[in-house]
């Protein structure tokens, strides 16, 4: 369990959401009021653990003619992680990995299955995992087509069975690297080479309950961490595109687009695979 510090000088216990004040003395959300975010009080916070700070940042380059808007097309259908805390796995290996294969190993029908990740790595419990330990299995175990281990949103704790565990190394990612995410050319550029990143957020509660097509910014209580795909960006609009895995009702369709600054200011940590 780890603890953030806000600008606004409080403390967030993610896995559970619990408020304190300075001193340490839980306020129950009945009695406080939420936080105001400004982009001027929510400095950029990057979230990379001395493990994340071993792996390279992989420095992609713009074209020197950049399409004003771009979308990366042949996605994974949106999918819905129910109440499991599997939102990495969905983002890094049923969106990401799958993409990848889909596009640029022109394996056309597949898709990996996040069940297969979140179920090794989640040690028996229904708690979220980071995307550094996606990657590492999708790099030397591989994913099985969705097929051969389907998701069962109320079932964290099954193990592969031998046909997953075969099909699984058919679908090695060559490698992976962290990406610059303060730098917005940066981010432009990765999604421009066709790949997904894969961003870990800190949200808020109206983040959760999104039913419109844009996050302005956050608002409400701290809700924890959550990962999701970037796939997109809008310079008319100033905005990045997102994928979620919580079913197509969530934002438009499942997708919804944050401000760049805000962006930046809410993620953690991204990375990209290939």
């Amino acid at each position: 369990m780890q603890l953030r510090l806000t600008a606004m000088g409080l403390l967030f216990w993610f896995a559970n959401c619990v408020t304190v004040d300075p001193q340490g003395n839980i306020i129950s959300k009945e009695s406080a009021k939420p936080p105001v975010y400004t982009l001027e009080n929510t400095p950029i916070l990057l979230e990379w653990s001395e493990e994340d700070k071993t792996v390279p940042v992989m420095l992609a380059a713009l074209p020197d003619e950049t399409p004003r808007t771009f979308q990366l097309e042949d996605l994974p259908p949106v999918g819905n992680q129910g109440p499991q805390a599997s939102g990495t796995a969905w983002a890094a290996g049923y969106l990401a990995a799958s993409f990848h294969f889909r596009v640029h190993r022109r394996e056309s029908q597949y898709l990996c299955s996040p069940a297969f990740i979140y179920n090794k790595l989640n040690g028996g419990r229904n708690e979220g995992i980071e995307i550094l330990d996606a990657l590492k299995l999708l790099k030397y175990s591989g994913c099985p087509h969705v097929d051969h281990m389907p998701y069962i949103d109320s079932d964290y704790l099954r193990q592969p069975e031998a046909r997953a565990l075969l099909d699984a190394p058919r679908f090695l990612i060559s490698g992976f690297g962290r990406v610059d995410f303060a730098d917005i050319n940066q981010l432009k550029a990765h999604l421009l080479q066709r790949k997904v990143i894969i961003a870990t957020f800190r949200i808020t509660t109206n983040f959760v309950k999104l039913s419109s097509r844009t996050w302005k910014q956050p608002e409400g209580f701290a809700a924890g961490r959550h990962t999701v795909g970037i796939v997109g960006y809008d310079d008319e609009n100033q905005v990045f595109l997102i994928q979620n895995s919580v079913g197509r009702s969530w934002g438009r369709g499942g997708l919804a687009e944050i401000p760049y600054p805000w962006l930046m200011r809410t993620t953690g940590k991204a990375y990209v695979l290939w």
